[in-house]
């Protein structure tokens, strides 16, 4: 059996105080085995982005215990939680948040500028492999606005995979693409999934998330429910999923 990535116990986000005080998660229980591929959903306000944030080690909890391959990360220092953050932790966002005026394989670069050791070759060379991976080469001088969103997005996950992350952070990634692209960004995901990457996926698509293994539905910042199910063919989405 797989060994746990990730453990919440009784996991709690506040913000604000008194009166003001807003619960955006209270009291998750959640455990995530390595390569698991889980979807996160629920309505919006449910808690979804805070409990990614918390898991990609962008945001505290207010209370409660976060485990991260068996070490307790919670109570760490800013500059504890960015390495360790640099070193597990691979995201893909719905924005892209590829800088505009950096080539393609400059992009995927810039995560190994902050490790330590690295040179400017072996990055270079490194990011060449993770382009190479989602099939973007003969792009990788090419700026972000010289690529289509597929394309973008398809360089976002080469940044993620640079790292060589242990988990992989996907919040909405396709929310910004057209049904064609989506799928394409979905069967990438896939394929990492079956090569043993751990992936947590943020969405409110119920055809997105048909290509996880298990869906977690929140409501309230509560888990709602946790389901286990086989996963569906791409291509019967890309025959099914309504444009």
């Amino acid at each position: 059996m797989a060994a746990a990535i990730i453990q919440l116990k009784d996991l709690t986000k506040s913000y604000g105080k008194g009166l003001a005080e807003t619960r955006a998660l209270e009291g998750v229980n959640l455990t995530v085995n390595s390569g698991e591929f889980v979807a996160i959903m629920g309505p919006s306000g449910s808690g979804k982005s805070t409990l990614l944030h918390i898991l990609g080690l962008l945001d505290k909890p207010s209370l409660g215990q976060y485990f991260l391959d068996g070490r307790r990360v919670d109570h760490l220092s800013e500059n504890q939680l960015s390495d360790l953050r640099n070193q597990k932790m691979g995201f893909m966002f719905q924005a892209f948040n590829l800088l505009p005026r950096t080539s393609a394989l400059e992009n995927v670069e810039l995560p190994l500028v902050y490790r330590s050791g690295l040179r400017g070759a072996k990055r270079r060379q490194l990011a060449e492999l993770a382009l190479a991976q989602v099939g973007l080469s003969q792009r990788s001088n090419n700026l972000p606005n010289q690529l289509s969103g597929g394309e973008q997005q398809r360089v976002a996950i080469a940044r993620a995979l640079v790292v060589n992350p242990q988990v992989i952070l996907a919040d909405e990634p396709t929310g910004n693409l057209d049904t064609k692209n989506s799928i394409e960004i979905m069967e990438v995901l896939s394929r990492l999934h079956r090569e043993g990457r751990t992936i947590i996926l943020v969405t409110h698509e119920k055809d997105l998330a048909a290509y996880a293994g298990r869906v977690i539905q929140l409501r309230d910042g509560r888990v709602e429910s946790d389901i286990y199910q086989g996963n569906q063919h791409p291509l019967t989405l890309a025959a099914t999923w309504a444009p």
